[in-house]
């Protein structure tokens, strides 16, 4: 071999995509898929077989409070990957960054459910976990899904972005403007479903047709 013949374009550019190869295996889109879609269906039965099934879960947490944590950590997600941009987290490498986002929102989630049924469920009747409690912290979720998701989806971060605004910024605001329409939401079509003082007939959509609309 002649060390001093010149290296080709071709060799140069294979040998900088083996310098910058990333960790982890590489494989095709339909094994991806499927391997991708194993994990998700071995993770959740074991989801479900520790903290859920009314026979053999560890801990027997289904329906309640299973279900409002879940419905909480989902809205976690969507705030921090679709409103936020996974900003911070994008700048671990994976398998790390996917990790710190799960317990993030999982923390997220425990705490606000915590704060909503023990905390406010104290001094409100709504929320109180022996009456309406978790249906009325999950319902808060319903009406969080289409309002934080669709400033981030349909609305592609408009007009904050257009302003020039980058991450934390468009994602902060973003909070407040999901707060703000899920609270609308909230209390206009789920509030007098389950409050204390609620009465048949006297609300604009019955709980039933409101899941079912949203």
């Amino acid at each position: 071999m002649d060390l001093d013949a010149p290296i080709t374009t071709t060799e140069k550019g294979r040998e900088i995509l083996r310098a910058k190869k990333p960790f982890g295996l590489s494989v095709g889109p339909i094994t991806f898929a499927m391997v991708h879609l194993a994990i998700i269906m071995i993770v959740s039965l074991v989801v479900w077989n520790v903290f859920a099934d009314p026979k053999q879960g560890i801990w027997k947490l289904y329906p309640q409070p299973f279900g409002a944590i879940m419905f909480w950590f989902i809205l976690e997600v969507v705030f921090l990957a679709f409103n936020g941009d996974l900003w911070l987290f994008h700048r671990l490498k994976q398998p790390l960054s996917g990790l710190v986002a799960f317990v993030v929102g999982s923390v997220l989630a425990l705490l606000t459910v915590g704060i909503l049924v023990y905390g406010i469920g104290s001094f409100e009747p709504a929320f109180n976990p022996s009456g309406a409690g978790w249906t009325a912290t999950g319902m808060i979720v319903l009406m969080g899904f289409y309002f934080f998701g669709i400033l981030a989806t349909s609305m592609g971060h408009w007009p904050w972005v257009d302003l020039g605004l980058k991450q934390p910024w468009v994602g902060i605001i973003e909070f407040f403007e999901g707060f703000f329409l899920s609270c609308i939401g909230f209390f206009v079509l789920i509030y007098p479903n389950v409050a204390s003082w609620s009465q048949n007939g006297h609300v604009i959509l019955p709980l039933v047709t409101a899941v079912g609309w949203f």
